[in-house]
């Protein structure tokens, strides 16, 4: 007799319709034949499920380590993360919170649940490897916004907190007319000690009677100011810094 040929036809949807069904018997609690407990909470289950899903069930019910009535406890897992891993075997869909992503793996690996602990390392992969890729754009995204200076003379010191500077050697050292400014201070304060000595050791006062100076000190003043001149066309806006705020009364000989 010539033998035929072989028509192979796969249905994808009788094994969609039979899980189905499984699951649907199981919550109802038809022909469930052993019940797993963890903790204080129970779950009825068909022992030929969990075996066909899980390496170490099998290996249990095949040892004949279950006593009657078959009740089988799980120590190494929580009731939550069971119920979980459980409703994946009866679904082939996994529904987990992310913050226990990492229990379930560990659980569905001693219970050898090699499809489900393939699927979450590579899950862990590819979340890992985004927010390493969103950690390394943020930093990027920072960097690019700071301000780019290569010359010290662009730089804001008076409107930017990041380079202002926060005492007085820092200020004379990045702007060079402060440097001058300081320099005609001292100039000031040591004219202003050579006053008091030729007044007679008396400070200075606009409310105080005007006193009259010698010919060489007034020019020596007069020097001052006409290098603080030279310095800015502007000498009133260092007149505060200087202190030269107040009046000095000078009477020619």
């Amino acid at each position: 007799m010539a033998s035929s040929r072989v028509i192979n036809i796969p249905f994808r949807e009788q094994e969609r319709r039979l899980l189905s069904q499984l699951n649907r018997m199981r919550e109802q609690d038809q022909l469930c034949d052993m019940t797993v407990r963890v903790g204080t909470r129970e779950f009825r289950c068909h022992q030929a499920v969990l075996a066909a899903s899980s390496g170490h069930f099998l290996s249990v019910f095949v040892q004949g380590m279950l006593s009657f009535p078959k009740i089988l406890d799980l120590t190494f897992t929580s009731a939550d993360v069971f119920s979980i891993i459980l409703d994946f075997i009866y679904t082939a869909s996994l529904k987990c919170p992310a913050d226990v992503l990492s229990q379930v793996l560990q659980a569905a690996k001693v219970l050898e649940i090699h499809t489900l602990v393939d699927h979450l390392l590579l899950f862990s992969a590819a979340h890992d490897g985004v927010n390493e890729t969103s950690n390394r754009e943020s930093a990027q995204s920072t960097c690019t916004s700071l301000p780019v200076l290569s010359d010290p003379h662009d730089w804001d010191y008076e409107n930017s907190e990041e380079f202002r500077p926060q005492s007085e050697v820092a200020r004379l050292q990045y702007d060079p007319m402060a440097t001058q400014i300081a320099e005609l201070r001292s100039e000031v304060a040591f004219l202003r000690q050579q006053l008091n000595t030729a007044i007679g050791e008396e400070p200075v006062s606009v409310h105080s009677p005007a006193k009259r100076l010698k010919r060489g000190n007034s020019s020596l003043l007069s020097g001052t100011v006409r290098r603080l001149h030279n310095a800015d066309t502007n000498p009133r806006k260092y007149r505060g810094d200087l202190g030269l705020g107040q009046s000095w009364p000078i009477t020619k000989m």
